[in-house]
């Protein structure tokens, strides 16, 4: 049976190969089209209430990738601080 850092190990691994082949594109993160990708962020922010979308709001998002998703919080101008994180260490690069 394979530790929990042998396989957080391989995740990385596999996400950096996809970095290294595609760059910080959607496909560098996995996703078979921008599309799909934007899809995803716009069901995501469906959760953001209309209350919270008045006020400062924090959003931590776990496995950000290269960081995708906060360029599209700023084209919503939600005032929002974001965290992301990644196991992936050229991710967050």
């Amino acid at each position: 049976m394979k530790s929990a850092d042998q396989i957080l190990a391989e995740v990385s691994d596999y996400y950096q190969a996809k970095l290294r082949e595609h760059g910080a594109t959607p496909r560098g993160v996995d996703w078979n089209s921008a599309e799909s990708q934007q899809l995803r962020f716009a069901q995501l922010l469906r959760v953001v209430s209309p209350a919270s979308a008045a006020s400062r709001f924090t959003l931590l998002d776990y496995g950000c990738g290269y960081g995708a998703l906060l360029d599209t919080l700023r084209g919503t101008g939600l005032p929002v601080d974001y965290l992301g994180y990644d196991i992936a260490p050229t991710m967050i690069q």
